[in-house]
């Protein structure tokens, strides 16, 4: 699960550096991304 706080700026600036590394670590093929 990966939050945020309706935040563009914070979306693009800090979850998705965060979450690509957590995927990258995992070695995952696919994610899926759904918006609330």
């Amino acid at each position: 699960s990966a939050p945020t706080a309706y935040s563009q700026r914070q979306t693009l600036e800090e979850d998705a550096p965060e979450l690509l590394e957590r995927l990258q670590e995992d070695q995952a093929d696919v994610a899926l991304l759904v918006p609330l």
